[in-house]
């Protein structure tokens, strides 16, 4: 009778493998589509900072990040309706560069009062 019993229980931990095996094999993750590998490794970036020799705000962004962009290429786009407005006023106060004070006539005057 024992050996029956070892005999079914040898049975049933056989069949215990077998589902857990058959378990792992059906529920495991997908792997890579094709096309794709995989690996382990170190990557650089390349990163470059950037500078304008004026002040200002930025108005158009017009590349995306992690774009590649060559020596030359316009990245971003400043508002320049302040740089405009100064630029404006500096030529106004150029027109009127003649006068460096005020004139005799009005020295003459204010020196009567």
């Amino acid at each position: 009778m024992d050996k029956i019993k070892k005999r079914w229980a040898g049975y049933f931990v056989g069949l215990l493998v077998v589902l857990a095996a058959a378990a792992w094999w059906l529920l495991r993750p997908p792997g890579l589509p094709a096309g794709f590998a995989s690996s382990n490794g170190r990557i650089e970036a390349t990163e470059v900072d950037i500078a304008s020799k004026i002040a200002g705000r930025i108005d158009t962004i017009l590349v995306k990040e992690g774009q590649f962009v060559h020596q030359g290429e316009v990245l971003a786009r400043m508002d320049t309706r302040v740089l405009n407005e100064q630029r404006l006023e500096a030529g106004r106060a150029n027109q009127g560069g003649g006068k460096r004070g005020p004139g005799r006539q009005s020295l003459a005057r204010s020196a009567t009062k």
